[in-house]
């Protein structure tokens, strides 16, 4: 699978767990992309057409949720608390956990290959 193809998958999966044009929408506003989503446009091809960075929109907390949308908590060692002060008893939502993955990761889409079905 190529990163086109992974971002696809991704992005059916975000949006059957809630991600939408709206919350695509607020992360471009946010990072000062003027973008306007055409009806019936999807959100791959609105992140090619407006050049809203891919890193930027799978890094996104929306996403995330999206992506890994169950209440799973991780409870991580205290060797990864040390590099993290704002965890709470060092146990973090799935998301969060992942988020972090992806974030170190120098390909995150790759990151995302290994959670999709083939």
């Amino acid at each position: 699978m190529n990163n086109q193809e992974i971002l696809q998958k991704a992005m059916r999966r975000a949006r059957k767990n809630g991600y939408n044009k709206q919350m695509e929408r607020r992360l471009a506003k946010e990072n000062g992309i003027d973008i306007t989503i055409e009806p019936g446009e999807g959100l791959v091809s609105s992140v090619e057409k407006y050049s809203i960075p891919t890193r930027l929109m799978v890094l996104s907390h929306d996403f995330a949720k999206a992506f890994w949308p169950g209440k799973r908590l991780i409870q991580v060692t205290d060797a990864y608390l040390d590099d993290i002060n704002e965890i709470d008893g060092g146990t973090l939502h799935e998301w969060q956990f992942h988020l972090q993955q992806m974030v170190l990761e120098e390909d995150p889409i790759k990151y995302l290959k290994q959670f999709l079905s083939k």
